[in-house]
């Protein structure tokens, strides 16, 4: 799903950029968007997750993700544990 995702909304800017440079810069700046939204997704979830844990310190059953509302984090302050559906 990820790699779908990332094909269906990252080929346009990467065509586009790839209109801008020439030679081998032009190929490192498209084999770069791959690590480089992989990388920003895993940040953006790592903040998430934090903020969430932050936030409901008492602990909290199934929440929504702020990111993804179908998939859930739940936090248990006892065993000081975050789950989540994905």
């Amino acid at each position: 799903m990820t790699l779908t995702l990332f094909a269906l909304m990252a080929s346009l800017p990467a065509l586009a950029l790839l209109r801008l440079w020439n030679g081998r810069t032009r190929i490192a700046l498209v084999l770069a968007f791959l690590p480089i939204s992989i990388a920003a997704a895993f940040l953006v979830a790592a903040f998430e997750e934090t903020q969430f844990i932050k936030n409901n310190a008492s602990g909290i059953g199934p929440t929504p993700r702020w990111t993804v509302s179908n998939y859930w984090l739940d936090y248990d302050a006892e065993r000081r544990q975050l789950t989540g559906s994905d």
